[in-house]
């Protein structure tokens, strides 16, 4: 019969690999992918913008790094739930 620590233990030991697995298959691609729509993003960026012109810029970038943290949150939820 396996002792409350060992069971315990192995709780633990699983709950880190959930972890390590969430991490390496969705925030670190997540974070990469944001880090080239980013470059991207300020490639249409210039000092030289008009008030309007900024503020276009601001909601274009906060709607595709929002959009690519939706995903990930949802597909990490979705593995917690698995």
């Amino acid at each position: 019969m396996d002792s409350q620590i060992e069971i315990a233990m192995r709780h633990e030991i699983s709950v880190n690999r959930l972890a390590a697995h969430i991490v390496s298959e969705r925030v670190n691609p997540a974070f990469v992918n944001i880090a080239e729509i980013t470059r991207r993003l300020l490639d249409d960026y210039s000092p030289d913008m008009t008030g309007r012109d900024m503020q276009a810029f601001r909601n274009r970038t906060q709607k595709a790094l929002s959009k690519r943290l939706d995903q990930m949150w949802e597909e990490s939820t979705k593995d917690l739930q698995d």
